[in-house]
């Protein structure tokens, strides 16, 4: 996992933008690969069930009680994309949370 690096001031998120450490690899390229991609994926999940959130963001569930978090602004949205969105999220609700990747379909995101 690359490690954030902070700001002057010790902030970990400035403005958008995080930065983070380097890390040696590239993408994966091979369904191989892949599939090591997923086993890892499902041990983070595994391993990290019933973390809390971080600090100072939102999950999906907290977003049916609120209308902004982190970088979301539901009142940016149109009212029937918040209803759609709320409602897929009330079906995670009372389910087993853990830590996720976030976007791992893009392989630039990803290190092998």
């Amino acid at each position: 996992m690359p490690a954030p690096i902070p700001t002057t001031d010790g902030r970990l998120f400035a403005d958008g933008l995080v930065v983070m450490t380097y890390l040696d690899g590239g993408p994966p390229e091979t369904q191989a690969d892949w599939r090591r991609v997923a086993g890892t994926l499902r041990e983070l999940h595994r391993l990290t069930q019933g973390w809390a959130q971080r600090p100072g963001w939102r999950s999906s569930t907290d977003l049916l009680h609120v209308e902004t978090g982190t970088k979301i602004d539901l009142g940016a949205m149109p009212p029937e994309g918040v209803a759609r969105c709320r409602a897929a999220w009330a079906r995670l609700t009372g389910r087993q949370t853990c830590v996720v990747h976030g976007n791992p379909n893009n392989p630039g995101n990803v290190r092998a």
